[in-house]
């Protein structure tokens, strides 16, 4: 017989046992409560942060050479296409240097196929011919450099994605390599990344799940896993960077956006399961509950509170197995009181 029944029918035997008066007297004295009878489970204790929201592919755009920016064709969130330009310098000494450099080009290649027909007619020396030779490959590699930075005059989209941010306006002078834009690429995985104590870090594990929600989305939950984990903390936070990549993409999806983040570490233990409403005085991590003796009455125990959830509290010590304890009624009970217990 289990210990719920058990009580339950000891209960009833106490209660017939006595006389017309006294069952009578004890009727009025026993508070009528709900009970439970708890049992150890293995679950994994979660984890509760905040996180940012990001492509997990995101770059700086910028120009291969210097100069004034000519037109910026594109502003801070918007969605942009692979091959997009995005902005372009004023050409004008750009194109400058392309003409210089294929005029040389020109003359060193004319120059060339004069001192071959000479050298094949043995008029230029071996040394001549290859002094030509050099001169036309040097002014080739020159022109190659010069429509090479031609081309890289314009930032275009490297794929579908989004502007981040944006660091320059027109007309302003940019030098070599400056960012012009933060680019975020809408084609890849999303990711949400989060700061985490060193209390919490050593119980995760890439792979482990992860559920986040955004409060610009509404209530749509959006599972995730674990997929890196840093290495050091934060000089200044002092937490953990841990990054979960997100399983599904929404249209809806902006970098930036705040997450709330639960992470369950697929370490696991033991703990006991209790609603809510049968913790008595909870402070912190301590608490306590009523359980219910043979004799139907109510003992505080007092009972260490691991962490909580939507509707129970997870009890690591100070209970046992098989034990019952007052779920509804307890806060009118005190040390000792009787009972009238009910499923």
């Amino acid at each position: 017989m289990k210990p719920l029944q058990m009580l339950l029918t000891m209960v009833a035997i106490v209660m017939l046992g006595c006389q017309p008066g006294q069952s009578r007297q004890e009727d009025i004295s026993a508070v009528p409560v709900k009970i439970v009878e708890v049992h150890q489970v293995a679950m994994s204790r979660p984890i509760h942060t905040s996180g940012i929201l990001s492509s997990d592919s995101r770059m700086n755009l910028s120009f291969k050479v210097g100069g004034i920016v000519d037109r910026i064709s594109v502003r801070e969130g918007m969605q942009v296409r692979e091959g997009a330009t995005l902005a372009s310098l004023v050409l004008e000494e750009i194109e400058a240097e392309v003409q210089q450099a294929r005029s040389a080009f020109d003359k060193t290649q004319r120059d060339l196929q004069r001192v071959r027909s000479l050298y094949e007619d043995s008029v230029a020396t071996l040394e001549q011919y290859q002094n030509s030779q050099t001169g036309f490959d040097l002014a080739k590699s020159r022109l190659r450099i010069a429509e090479f930075n031609r081309k890289h005059a314009e930032i275009v989209a490297p794929e579908n994605g989004v502007i981040l941010r944006r660091f320059v306006e027109e007309n302003e002078m940019v030098g070599p390599g400056n960012p012009v834009f933060q680019f975020g690429t809408t084609a890849k995985n999303w990711i949400v990344t989060a700061g985490i104590p060193d209390r919490d870090v050593v119980r995760c594990a890439a792979g482990d799940s992860g559920s986040v929600w955004f409060d610009a989305l509404g209530d749509q939950v959006y599972s995730g896993h674990i997929t890196k984990i840093g290495g050091t903390a934060d000089p200044l936070t002092h937490t953990f960077t841990v990054e979960l990549t997100l399983e599904s993409r929404d249209p809806g999806f902006r970098n930036g956006f705040i997450g709330r983040i639960s992470i369950f570490p697929s370490e696991t233990r033991r703990y006991w399961l209790v609603p809510m409403e049968a913790l008595i005085e909870p402070e912190g991590s301590v608490g306590s509950v009523f359980a219910v003796t043979g004799g139907g009455t109510a003992e505080k125990v007092s009972v260490d509170i691991a962490f909580l959830t939507d509707s129970t509290a997870a009890i690591s010590h100070g209970l046992r197995d098989g034990q019952i304890i007052v779920t509804q009624g307890a806060h009118y009970l005190k040390d000792g009181s009787r009972v009238n217990p009910a499923m």
